[in-house]
């Protein structure tokens, strides 16, 4: 006899843990948007983000659609005009792709806002010559479009993003309300 009320007593403990979790689980999407917004709020994580469109700007020079980046006057191979090539060369600054790092303010100029639904990656376009798009006109068909890749993650950093910061904080979380 007491084998059974040992029994009732764990399934109705069991009961009452699956009870607040199915309470839980049945607003999943308001669930879901909290955890996201906390994670997406952290300055690590909005610094993760922000370092690997920079590391892909920087380093392969080209747009979350994996479109390299080359400026109008840019002739033969070269993604630079000659002109350009000629500063950069004096400088000791890499040529091989365009970074969109000349001094360094538009890096500096990222910030991410997070809201329960999604998260805003902006950036500030602007120099003194006018919008950065500008050196692209014929790549791109509006600022807004030339905006979008460059400040989107391509596939690879989104799934870098999701395996190796999103899904295990998520996951941590989640435990925390069960």
């Amino acid at each position: 006899m007491p084998l059974i009320l040992k029994k009732r007593k764990l399934k109705s403990k069991m009961m009452f843990v699956f009870g607040n979790l199915a309470k839980k689980l049945q607003n999943g999407e308001k669930l879901y948007n909290r955890i996201a917004k906390q994670i997406l709020s952290k300055r690590e994580v909005k610094g993760y983000i922000i370092t690997l469109i920079q590391e892909r700007l920087y380093n392969q020079g080209t747009t979350s659609d994996n479109t390299k980046l080359r400026t109008d006057f840019a002739k033969g191979s070269y993604f630079y005009s000659d002109k350009t090539l000629s500063i950069k060369n004096t400088k000791g600054e890499r040529t091989q792709n365009v970074t969109l790092n000349d001094t360094n303010e538009f890096y500096e100029s990222f910030k991410i806002e997070a809201s329960r639904e999604f998260y805003d990656i902006i950036a500030d376009f602007q120099k003194e010559s006018g919008h950065i798009s500008e050196n692209f006109s014929r790549q791109f068909n509006s600022d807004e479009d030339f905006e979008q890749v460059i400040l989107d993650m391509n596939e690879d950093e989104y799934n870098e993003f999701l395996e190796r910061v999103f899904k295990p904080q998520f996951v941590q979380i989640l435990k925390s309300y069960v």
